[in-house]
């Protein structure tokens, strides 16, 4: 990770399977880094999705249900905040040899979401909780949680 306070990289130390992989693509939602297809350092067969949590720094396989491509590299991806989902499009299918065409919706796993609403409140907690504004004797002045 970059540290801005310094202006330099710092290695993290990853938790969990984290296999070497290139030309992938990589989706930050939050506090988690998808990193999606690629290719590993043999050309061996890669989990298609890991998640690493950014705070942890811990990996989690994500198993897919439905279509997607084993073997994807190179393929573009966003996150969709309306539904809660990666949009990956394009790419290589390296199992097929051909240019891949198309998109894949890849919702995210219930637990992910919940897991962030949950660190989302409490850092919201902690917010307001330093941030308060006490009530004045002046009048017309209320107090606000910010």
């Amino acid at each position: 990770k970059y540290k801005f306070s310094t202006g330099k990289w710092e290695k993290c130390q990853v938790i969990g399977e984290n296999p070497p992989r290139a030309y992938h693509c990589a989706v930050v939602i939050r506090t988690y880094m998808f990193l999606i297809g690629g290719v590993g350092s043999e050309q061996n067969n890669l989990p298609p999705i890991i998640a690493i949590d950014l705070e942890t720094y811990r990996t989690r396989t994500m198993n897919l249900i439905g279509n997607f491509i084993d073997g994807l590299i190179r393929s573009s991806a966003v996150y969709s905040l309306q539904d809660n989902s990666i949009i990956c499009f394009g790419g290589y299918n390296t199992y097929r040899n051909v240019n891949v065409n198309e998109f894949y919706i890849l919702r995210l796993p219930r637990e992910i979401i919940i897991e962030d609403i949950l660190r989302r409140r409490k850092a919201n907690s902690n917010v307001v909780k330093k941030h308060l504004v006490h009530e004045t004797n002046t009048p017309n002045q209320f107090s606000y949680d910010v």
